[in-house]
Formats: structure tokens, C-alpha cells, sequence
């Protein structure tokens, strides 16, 4: 079996990495985990740009993420500007930049490798190995010497830093598919699979409890004196207020729905590609925020209680009685309002280097971390049924009102798009780049 033929930057970097030299030339594919204790050590190890590369970056760096430098993000951004651009920690950063190291990283080399057709070769970063959440900030280091991506291939990486470096890249065909998608692209930088807030459960906003319907009234009554000589009478000390029937409970509200969670989080990445085997075949590099998560429906209001029938009138010992009036309706409860939607995930820049000449094939896809839908609001609840008065129909007593029916709850409120990724081309902004 004939040894594989590397080039010079490639066993540099595997170098770097701690990758054995002869284990690639057999063909082997390496992968490590470990540990990148200092700045200086991340800066040779997750770039490949040069100084001239760095400054440029450093001039643009922030115009697409300076309105979350008050934010926790904002943190990293300043770390990754002095790791991947000319940028400098601030004094005022240092304490949390001594937490975030060593930094944790997953390091890859393979001289040769093809990715089928139709297949994504996912270079995310195996938390489950590090043992930690979905807010830990991991890097993936890629080192591919030849690299075939066959028809309907691609790379994908989700919410985890990537510098990837590939000598010669072959593309056997431009995709086809959707242009928002991952299957749009021969490279697609998307988003943490789980939201990055402080919140726990799913993405999607759960549904509000249904207010609890009213209890309906009791109906009136009346005892009746045992028939004697002048038949069956009512009581003398009748209680008239007895013989109405009761008003039915209003129902309760509806609750709101919960809120959505915001978007996952697509992170840097440094795409470095040295030479395109085909430069009539564009490179198509798509970058994804996430989407928020859908707001929950509002909870229906309860129904109002059905008012109670009035008892039945009848003969007094001094004349006729009229029946009992009956109880009213209880008014609907208001439908909840719906649940506020997450807002969309936040993006980081995107640097894409290949040969000067290379440039113009290359076709940026930078897509905006669209907010969930807005929760519906739930149902009012419809006013009770009014109670019937008693008889008998000559002298029946009247009949209740029936209850109003609930307000309607509100929709939720709608949430944030996010910055679509700024994403660069030999360390100027994208052409065509859209979001």
C-alpha cells in the first residue's frame, strides 16, 4: 500500500495538533481531544491567518456584533477578536477569559477523505465526551489534506467554533437544494441544536391551563305542607329568597401560554481552503442563525355556571305564590393570551479564504435567526345558561339573565430577527451575502 502524499501545511498543522506523522501517511484519520491552555495557544492553533489577514479582520471584525458587547457574548467576541483578528483582551475582560481556559477542543487530520453522496460529515464537537452543557463554547480543529465532497455532500457543524484548513478541495457538482438549508450547501455553519439561555425545557413555549368552568347554581325550593282538608299548601313563613334559584360561578380566565425559547447560536468559523480542484464548480457556504421557538397557545376560559331553576310556585295559607325567579348565568372567563415567542438566534462572523483567484466562485449564504410565532390567544369562555323561573304558568316567576360571555385573550408579542451572520471572503465582506 503506497503512502499518502501530504503537503507541507498539512503535516504542519497535524504537527501542531499532536497528530503522528506516520499514522496519516498510512491513511489513518486522527481524532483527539484536548485542552488549549493560553491566548497564544489558541491563536497558533485555531488560525491560519496571517498578519496581513488579521488586521484586515480587525477593521470589520465588530460592525456586525457591537450591539451585544454589554452582553455575556460580548466576552467571547473580544476573545475571539484577539484569537482570530488583531484584536486585544481588555484588563476588564481577564477574569473571565481565565475561566474560559483552557479551552476545550476537538482536533481533526485526515490526508484523504471523500464524503459520499448525499452524506454530511458533521464536524461538531462530542460534548458528551467533555461532559458539559449546551452554553460551554467548544472548538473543532479540521486538518484535511484532499477532500472530495461527491454530489449532495456536505460538511456541517452545529454551534460549536470551527477552523478548518483543507489543501485542495474537490466539488463534484453545485447543490441544488433549498438555499436556507444545510442540503444548500457544501459547507453550512448552524446553530446550537438546544437554545443558550438560562432557561430549561423545550424550544417551544408550552400551551396555558384552561381556566376551570364556573359551578352551576342551585335551583330554589320550597317545602310543601302534607295535603290536608284544603289540599297542598306552602308554609306560612315561606322564605320567598329560598325559592330563587342560585346564580351560576363565573368562569375563570384561561392562563397565557409560556414563551419560547430564543434560537440556538451559530458560531466563528475560519474556513480555509488552498486550492479548488474546480473553480468552474462554486463553493457554497451557507451561515445559520437560529429560530426562537414558537410562543404557547393561550389557555381557553372556563365557561359560566348554568344559573339554578326557580322552584315552583303554588297556594299560601293568605293566596297564590308566585314560582322563584332563576339564578343568572355566570359570565365566561377570558381566554389567556398567548405566549411570547423566542427571539432568533444570534450568529458570528464567518471568514472564507481561498486563492485570490478563487474568490469570485464562491457564493455566501447568510441567513438571519428568524423569532418563533407568537402563541394564539385562548377561546373566551361562554356565559352560562340562565335559570328558568318556577311555575305554575300563570304565576311563574322570571327567568334568570343569561352570563356574558368571556374577552378574547391577546396574541403574543412578536419576537427578535436576529443579525444574519457577516460573513468574509478573503477578509472582506461577502458578495451577495444575504440574509
Amino acid at each position: 500500500m503506497s503512502k499518502t502524499t501530504m503537503t507541507r501545511e498539512f503535516a504542519e498543522v497535524a504537527t501542531l495538533l499532536g497528530h503522528g506523522l506516520p499514522r496519516l501517511e498510512e491513511g489513518d484519520e486522527v481524532l483527539t481531544q484536548s485542552r488549549i491552555p493560553t491566548l497564544e495557544d489558541a491563536r497558533r492553533l485555531l488560525s491560519r491567518a496571517d498578519t496581513d489577514a488579521r488586521r484586515l479582520r480587525a477593521e470589520t471584525f465588530f460592525d456586525a456584533i457591537r450591539y451585544r458587547e454589554g452582553l455575556g457574548q460580548g466576552l467571547h467576541d473580544r476573545g475571539e477578536a484577539a484569537v482570530f483578528a488583531e484584536g486585544e483582551i481588555p484588563t476588564s475582560d481577564a477574569t473571565g477569559h481565565a475561566r474560559h481556559f483552557p479551552l476545550r477542543a476537538q482536533m481533526l487530520s485526515v490526508a484523504e477523505k471523500t464524503v459520499s453522496a448525499g452524506e454530511a460529515m458533521d464536524l461538531s464537537v462530542d460534548r458528551a465526551f467533555w461532559g458539559v452543557g449546551p452554553k460551554e463554547e467548544l472548538y473543532s480543529i479540521v486538518n484535511i489534506g484532499t477532500l472530495t465532497l461527491e454530489p449532495g455532500a456536505r460538511l456541517i457543524v452545529r454551534g460549536d467554533v470551527l477552523s478548518f484548513v483543507c489543501q485542495r478541495l474537490v466539488l463534484l457538482d453545485h447543490p441544488f437544494g433549498d438555499a436556507g438549508s444545510e442540503h444548500g450547501a457544501h459547507i453550512a455553519i448552524l446553530p446550537s441544536p438546544a437554545p443558550l439561555d438560562d432557561r430549561k425545557g423545550s424550544v417551544y413555549g408550552a400551551p396555558g391551563a384552561p381556566g376551570p368552568c364556573g359551578k352551576n347554581g342551585c335551583d330554589g325550593s320550597v317545602s310543601v305542607q302534607p295535603e290536608g282538608l284544603l289540599g297542598s299548601l306552602l308554609p306560612q313563613d315561606i322564605d320567598r329568597n329560598a325559592m330563587h334559584g342560585e346564580n351560576g360561578d363565573d368562569g375563570r380566565p384561561g392562563l397565557q401560554g409560556g414563551r419560547g425559547r430564543n434560537g440556538g447560536m451559530a458560531k466563528l468559523a475560519e474556513l480555509t481552503v488552498r486550492s479548488l480542484a474546480d473553480p468552474s464548480v462554486p463553493l457554497v457556504v451557507l451561515a445559520r442563525g437560529g429560530r426562537g421557538g414558537d410562543g404557547g397557545c393561550g389557555g381557553d376560559g372556563g365557561e359560566g355556571g348554568a344559573g339554578g331553576a326557580g322552584a315552583e310556585g303554588g297556594v299560601g295559607f293568605d293566596g297564590p305564590v308566585p314560582g322563584g325567579g332563576g339564578g343568572d348565568g355566570g359570565d365566561g372567563g377570558a381566554g389567556g393570551d398567548g405566549g411570547h415567542p423566542g427571539n432568533g438566534g444570534l450568529a458570528s462572523n464567518v471568514y472564507i479564504t481561498v486563492p485570490p483567484e478563487d474568490a469570485e466562485h464562491v457564493v455566501a449564504i447568510s441567513v438571519a435567526g428568524a423569532p418563533g410565532r407568537p402563541g394564539e390567544p385562548g377561546k373566551p369562555g361562554r356565559g352560562g345558561r340562565p335559570g328558568a323561573g318556577g311555575g305554575p304558568p300563570e304565576n311563574a316567576g322570571p327567568d334568570g339573565t343569561e352570563g356574558k360571555d368571556g374577552a378574547s385573550g391577546k396574541p403574543g408579542r412578536l419576537g427578535r430577527r436576529r443579525l444574519p451572520p457577516a460573513m468574509f471572503v478573503n477578509d472582506r465582506p461577502a458578495a451577495g451575502a444575504r440574509g
